[in-house]
């Protein structure tokens, strides 16, 4: 920022605590209060407390604001049937409207009075249940696009058959979510996605116009080659006894709905493809909120659970499979695959936003015939792992282009700080 120029208060609503640091709407919530920090901007947080993601103030550590103010309010949001069901008849769909309660409109507004921010970033569709609160203060409001939340809803509803309740009832709370979305595009004053994707999909669903910037995530401290090797070369230790196999590996927080559909529509129609390849794999999945019993009746698969070091766990696999088949944005935990070494086999949904070319920088495998052909084809030249391995990471640094995006966002604030 130059001389002629302020800095902005920036105030950051999210619908839970962004702790612990291992989502990737959470890593996303810390990575937009760097950038604006970077930008020369005050970053100030209103997180609310939900049930079914409480933190507990002793489990909090003390830098984790890193300086920042950080205001909390509990709620409660958990899921019901009864609260399911009354929904059908309510215009806001339920899975939103859980989040909308008086005590968090209360500590809201206290928080804006005495903040007094320039400007509120609502973080998710979530947080935009207040966005009518927001504009009654003379703030600008931009909205951060972690999704394309309408998108995911329709996709599950299409897995459904037609005669399964759900199928109606999701395709219920798509079309509640595509028309609060687009409500919610059209009252911000801006948009920041977090892909290229969605800024063309989120700036096609606006009637009026307004500025949209993608603004995505790139991991901290990248590592030399240097220390990328010796990484490595510790974490075969945690490995254990060598396996003859290859051995493949999920992680990501399963009370997500894309995550956990990935993960059943592995075990249920790609793992059974493990029986035809010899030596045999084996699948190691990693995450928070596993459902219990997951995975427990077929051979082959380890459920490590709630892991403390995501980069530890990823790395002690050759592969990650990525086999979503819903979902938007900018898939997190592929992005840090890639940066740590580890190779891909993904849907094309699984590595969007990345900007990666089939069978060059990720193999690609869309059903289980595909999947079967690319284990096979690993198998038989295991040197395409170390190549899609390189050229991913080597694709990866020119896709981002962090200084870009960061231009694209003090560009989008700079009419705000200039005297």
């Amino acid at each position: 920022m130059d001389a002629a120029s302020t800095s902005l208060k920036v105030l950051q609503v999210y619908n839970r605590i962004p702790y612990p640091l291992r989502d990737g709407g959470v890593k996303a919530v810390h990575h937009m209060a760097t950038c604006l920090e970077q930008l020369g901007h005050k970053v100030r947080w209103f997180c609310m407390n939900p049930t079914r993601n409480r933190v507990e103030a002793s489990e909090l550590p003390s830098d984790l604001a890193q300086g920042r103010r950080m205001q909390t309010v509990d709620l409660r949001s958990d899921i019901s049937v009864f609260g399911a069901l009354l929904s059908l008849f309510q215009r806001k769909p339920y899975h939103l409207s859980r989040f909308e309660q008086d005590e968090v409109s209360k500590k809201l507004r206290q928080t804006l009075d005495e903040e007094r921010p320039d400007v509120v970033l609502v973080e998710g569709l979530a947080a935009a249940l207040y966005l009518p609160l927001l504009r009654q203060y003379p703030v600008r409001v931009f909205y951060r696009a972690h999704n394309v939340e309408s998108e995911i809803l329709r996709q599950k509803a299409r897995s459904y058959p037609r005669w399964h309740p759900l199928f109606w009832w999701m395709g219920l709370e798509y079309r509640k979510v595509l028309a609060f979305e687009k409500k919610v595009l059209n009252e911000s004053d801006a948009v920041l996605a977090i892909s290229a994707e969605d800024s063309v999909t989120l700036s096609k669903m606006q009637s009026s116009p307004k500025p949209v910037i993608t603004l995505g995530y790139w991991p901290p401290n990248p590592f030399t080659p240097k220390n990328l090797a010796a990484f490595h070369n510790n974490i075969q230790v945690l490995r254990g006894p060598e396996h003859s196999g290859l051995r493949l590996g999920f992680i990501g927080t399963l009370d997500w709905l894309p995550n956990l559909d990935a993960v059943q529509w592995f075990l249920e129609d790609w793992l059974p493809q493990f029986r035809t390849i010899h030596p045999s794999p084996t699948f190691h999945l990693a995450g928070r909120k596993i459902p219990s019993g997951l995975g427990a009746d077929f051979p082959g698969v380890v459920v490590h659970g709630e892991v403390e070091d995501a980069s530890a766990f990823m790395a002690q696999c050759d592969l990650l499979v990525m086999p979503l088949r819903m979902g938007s944005g900018l898939k997190i935990k592929a992005l840090e695959a890639i940066w740590l070494g580890i190779p891909l086999l993904s849907t094309t949904l699984g590595v969007q936003g990345l900007g990666l070319r089939p069978r060059l920088d990720y193999w690609p495998a869309e059903n289980p015939a595909e999947f079967l052909e690319g284990l096979q084809r690993l198998y038989a030249e295991p040197e395409l792992l170390d190549q899609m391995r390189q050229n991913a990471l080597q694709t990866l640094k020119e896709h981002l282009q962090p200084d870009l995006q960061l231009k694209s966002l003090s560009d989008l604030l700079q009419p705000l700080t200039s005297a």
